[in-house]
């Protein structure tokens, strides 16, 4: 996350680890408008609308390829019970064309995908860039506290990370509710016209199998949730950790390096 500093003067180091992790901790909304801010600033902006615009069109194309391949069973079921040779290979045909092109479609949206997060960790290094070099800037780092110790090894992995996870995410999130909002109604019609007969009663329930996935899907994420939410704070403390530990080897060998040159130039 971009840290934008205000001036402040060399006696205030001892307030200014607490402001900078206040600012850490930053309403959502406050942070997607930051993120909002810097996108639209971004020169690679129209880039990443478009390939945005080419993922969304072969995720939609997936999913109707996907319905299709559902409905393929069928008939091809049917042509094995009828011993139907002609009939089945003109499925086996059908089936091939299907599979083809969503295997096409899955090769195409892997490669809009990995050029979105290239893009995106390209726009976000020249912001983080353009941020660390602002006039003043190195000055007011040295009194930001550990948040200003070696920003340039940070950059790197920082926007690696965040871009994947973005892109990931997005990406996963998107595909996966057209996906719930294609099969929704398959779900529907498979499931109507059953009825349960419990203690002598007969219970009808409309779409039972969309309510049964909603409520497996339901029980699963509240699972993940509680067991989940505790590692966060965990896996924090290791990045961070981890990070610690890189910048002091990394300047224990650079360090030792310069010591190096010094005894040898005095030799």
């Amino acid at each position: 996350m971009v840290e934008r500093f205000a001036p402040m003067p060399h006696d205030m180091n001892s307030k200014t680890n607490q402001r900078v992790e206040t600012d850490d901790d930053q309403p959502f909304f406050d942070q997607l408008r930051m993120m909002q801010r810097a996108f639209v600033a971004s020169p690679v902006r129209k880039t990443i609308i478009w390939l945005a615009i080419g993922i969304v069109a072969v995720i939609l194309a997936t999913a109707f390829g996907q319905i299709l391949l559902n409905r393929w069973y069928k008939p091809f079921y049917d042509t094995l019970e009828r011993r139907d040779l002609s009939a089945f290979l003109m499925q086996f045909i059908t089936f091939g064309q299907i599979a083809g092109t969503l295997l096409i479609l899955n090769v195409l949206q892997t490669w809009l995908n990995q050029w979105i997060r290239i893009k995106l960790r390209e726009g976000l290094t020249l912001d983080l860039i353009g941020e660390w070099m602002k006039p003043a800037r190195a000055f007011r780092l040295a009194n930001a506290g550990s948040i200003g110790i070696n920003p340039d090894q940070r950059v790197h992995e920082d926007a690696r990370h965040l871009a994947d996870l973005t892109a990931g995410l997005t990406i996963g999130l998107f595909q996966s509710g057209i996906l719930l909002a294609s099969f929704v109604g398959v779900l529907w019609s498979l499931s109507s016209g059953f009825i349960f007969h419990v203690g002598g009663y007969d219970l009808n329930i409309p779409g039972y199998m969309v309510w049964a996935a909603f409520l497996y899907a339901g029980i699963a994420a509240a699972l993940s949730w509680l067991v989940g939410r505790p590692l966060v704070k965990i896996n924090g403390e290791h990045y961070a950790q981890g990070s610690r530990l890189a910048l002091l080897a990394d300047a224990g060998q650079r360090t030792y390096r310069s010591g190096f040159a010094v005894f040898r130039r005095r030799q």
